[in-house]
Order: structure tokens, then C-alpha cells, then sequence
């Protein structure tokens, strides 16, 4: 993406500090840091991704603060209609070693979606 464009993405978006931005991101969140860059440490953003995990590595090089990247809630297409709670309870009868080890880290990521689901519902987004 040429700079200009992203340049005039950001403008035309209206973001700025304090919106609840919805962003579907698919630059390997490239644009989903550009809105973080414009809410400062005020705010909300739920970006989609049509990865299995969130490509927030952007952030990580921009060098953002914990306090302004944990402002970004990621959530993939394929999972806002998944049955939540029939994954945790399959995760949790599951017998197989692999499933056990991860246990947790499963059940915070479907915890996670379940967040962003909610968020979806509950908030009146600005851009």
C-alpha cells in the first residue's frame, strides 16, 4: 500500500482518540496500527483478520506501549459463529495429550472471541 493511501484511509476514517473503531485489516495489521496511531491511549478497536492467529506483529515494531495495544480486541471471520461454549466443553472431555497440554490456551482464546463477540454487540462504534 502506497503511503498516501493509508495516509488518506487514516483521514477520511475520522478516527481519533477516544472512538471505537471497527477495522478489517487485511495488511498483516498494518492499517489496524495506523488507527491505534491515531486513538493514542484512548479507545477501542475490534480488528478483523482472515488468519487463523491475529497479525499483530506491526504493532510489535511500531513499539507501542502494553497500555495502547491492549486498546485492540482480534477477531477472525471463521470464528464470530462458532458455539463457544460447545468448543470449551469438547476441549474439556477431550482425552487426546496435545489438547490437554494446550488446555488453557484454548479456552483463553475461545474467552477471547467470546469478548469480541460481546463487544460487537454491546458498542456503538464511531468509525
Amino acid at each position: 500500500m502506497r503511503v498516501d493511501t493509508m495516509a488518506m484511509m487514516l483521514t477520511m476514517s475520522n478516527v481519533r482518540s477516544g472512538s471505537k473503531v471497527l477495522v478489517v485489516d487485511g495488511m498483516h495489521g498494518l492499517l489496524t496500527a495506523g488507527v491505534l496511531e491515531k486513538l493514542g491511549d484512548k479507545g477501542l478497536i475490534v480488528s478483523f483478520h482472515s488468519t487463523e492467529g491475529p497479525s499483530a506483529a506491526q504493532m510489535t515494531h511500531l513499539n507501542f506501549p502494553q497500555s495502547m495495544i491492549d486498546l485492540v480486541h482480534h477477531i477472525s471471520w471463521s470464528k464470530i459463529y462458532k458455539d463457544i461454549d460447545a468448543e470449551k466443553a469438547a476441549l474439556r472431555a477431550s482425552k487426546e495429550p496435545v489438547v490437554q497440554r494446550h488446555l488453557a490456551n484454548h479456552l483463553h482464546n475461545l474467552d477471547v472471541i467470546e469478548q469480541c463477540k460481546t463487544l460487537l454487540a454491546e458498542t456503538k462504534f464511531d468509525a
